[in-house]
């Protein structure tokens, strides 16, 4: 038997499912507009046009998630910022010191533990998603709506637009790199957004020490046989 606790809730993994898809075909169909050949839907009946529907459907899906999952739990957000804008300590500084050289050798450089729901790299990176996500909102916008939009605006909103995708594509490669477990002292972790939402208590300890004691107590460790 193995404990389990919950770490992601039904409405987390929703909304990330449908931010995930919206996300991979905006990247797809606007990468068509310089590389054509890399995208069938431009190849097909209609071609860029089409293309194009999708890239707007896309970002609606793209805006209209996390709009959703706040109007359904704002709590959730509260939560989200409380733990994403926590003062660093001492940890979190050390935490970061020995983060890259863990990448390259995981078996020999160990993190120290560290006190919150979220680590020092990760807080890092989801401010960084979550800043090049609203420039490409607002940018996004003012290219939709290009012809309320003097000539200039709207060349440096394409610029914006192109340089904020380009960060963001960098950061979410990580981010699958991490959170898919394709990195293995985080195997397993992908089904906690993808999946049932669980991680083992033995892995939560590893990961979040202080989180996975908390609830430990909240949840009261559910049973379940390992699959």
């Amino acid at each position: 038997m193995t404990e389990y606790l919950v770490r992601h809730g039904g409405v987390a993994r929703a909304i990330h499912w449908v931010h995930t898809v919206a996300t991979m075909a905006l990247f797809y169909t606007g990468i068509a507009l310089y590389t054509p050949g890399t995208n069938f839907l431009v190849g097909g009946p209609g071609g860029l046009a089409v293309s194009t529907v999708v890239h707007r459907v896309a970002a609606v899906a793209f805006i209209g998630a996390p709009i959703l999952g706040i109007l359904l739990r704002p709590q959730g957000l509260t939560h989200m910022l409380k733990a994403l804008l926590k003062p660093w300590d001492r940890q979190d500084w050390l935490w970061m010191k020995k983060f890259v050289p863990h990448l390259f050798a995981a078996r020999k450089v160990h993190l120290p533990p560290h006190s919150g729901e979220i680590k020092a790299g990760q807080r890092l990176a989801s401010l960084g998603i979550i800043a090049f996500s609203v420039v490409i909102v607002v940018t996004g916008f003012l290219l939709w709506f290009d012809g309320n939009v003097p000539p200039g605006a709207v060349r440096w909103a394409g610029l914006l637009h192109d340089v904020a995708m380009i960060f963001l594509g960098a950061l979410l490669m990580g981010h699958i790199y991490l959170g898919a477990g394709i990195f293995q002292p985080l195997r397993g972790m992908v089904w906690t957004m993808f999946g049932n939402g669980k991680i083992s208590y033995r892995d939560a300890v590893y990961n979040w020490p202080k989180w996975a004691e908390d609830q430990a107590s909240a949840q009261g460790l559910q049973k379940r046989k390992m699959t």
